[in-house]
């Protein structure tokens, strides 16, 4: 026998355990509303973090094509490389051509057109002097140094980033020109070799250089030594010494058959014998001081000062 009726629960006694609105809250209560909720902050943490692109993802799940673009963008670069270093080391087959000179060397050197012309002769000998690393600078030096004896040296400088060859073309120096017996003159280097006809030099006197005159009889070629290298050093000290106590030469002279050097002396009546084999600057020396000795005693030879006998001076 139950102790406690279990009283039937009516819709009126269920809706009086409902709790009570408070005043003001008219909203509406929406049973699925708690339900709704947790559905949607489920749903929500579920899908924390940062959505990765679909590229990504595929990558990611598929190393072998990741690796493959990985190479494919190495050997473009690779290959942007090897384009690059070879546009740099590109050449031009139309050097410039730069001449060293001064207004003492101006007169015999050529044109520059004529060393440009034979410049891109030398540079089109070959396919390989249009590269920076396979240029043959030795035979373009080569080739202006054989066909032109006024020049002395020639260089070739490649440009870094540039594709044009610069050829330096520096000259000799003239020291004398050289009278022959022949009635022909030629431009002497400091080494004696001719380096030019003066026929072909225009302006030739303004080239400040002392004439000698070779009375020898030897036959002179173009780019041929003329005379010793020696020779050309002998004269050239001998000219210093007078120079430095006042005393010009007029005219300089190879003897026929002899080792000997004749120098006139200007406003002097007499030459002076010089031995071509023994000491220049003693020789020198000799012949100011007899020349002073001379004219202490007031007496001026009529022919010449014979110096070419070491510690001896004689005259006529």
């Amino acid at each position: 026998m139950a102790l406690f009726k279990k009283s039937k629960q009516t819709p009126d006694t269920l809706a009086g355990r409902r709790r009570p609105l408070q005043a003001g809250d008219d909203r509406p209560r929406n049973p699925g509303t708690m339900f709704s909720y947790y559905s949607q902050r489920s749903n929500v943490e579920n899908n924390v973090g940062r959505r990765e692109a679909p590229e990504t993802v595929l990558a990611s799940r598929n190393p072998v094509l990741a690796i493959a673009k990985h190479r494919v963008l190495a050997l473009f670069v690779v290959a942007g490389l090897l384009v690059l270093t070879g546009y740099l080391l590109m050449l031009s087959g139309t050097p410039r051509v730069v001449l060293l000179q001064d207004a003492a060397t101006a007169y015999f050197l050529q044109d520059k057109s004529v060393y440009q012309q034979t410049a891109e002769q030398s540079l089109a000998k070959s396919v390989f002097n249009r590269n920076k690393l396979t240029i043959d600078t030795a035979t373009v030096r080569a080739d202006l140094l054989k066909n032109y004896p006024e020049i002395e040296n020639v260089s070739v400088a490649l440009p870094i980033f540039g594709h044009q060859p610069q050829i330096y073309v520096e000259p000799y120096k003239p020291s004398f020109i050289l009278t022959t017996t022949s009635s022909n003159a030629f431009l002497l280097d400091a080494t004696g070799r001719a380096l030019a006809s003066t026929s072909q030099i225009p302006n030739i006197d303004k080239l400040g250089v002392p004439t000698l005159q070779d009375k020898t009889g030897n036959e002179i070629k173009l780019g041929n030594r003329a005379i010793p290298s020696s020779t050309v050093s002998f004269v050239q000290t001998v000219l210093a010494a007078l120079k430095a106590k006042s005393v010009n030469a007029s005219t300089l002279t190879l003897p026929a058959g002899s080792y000997e050097l004749d120098v006139a002396i200007a406003g002097q009546p007499y030459y002076v014998k010089f031995n071509l084999e023994n000491d220049a600057l003693q020789q020198a020396g000799a012949f100011l001081a007899t020349q002073n000795r001379l004219k202490t005693d007031k007496v001026t030879p009529a022919t010449y000062i014979d110096v070419r006998v070491p510690d001896r001076a004689y005259y006529k």
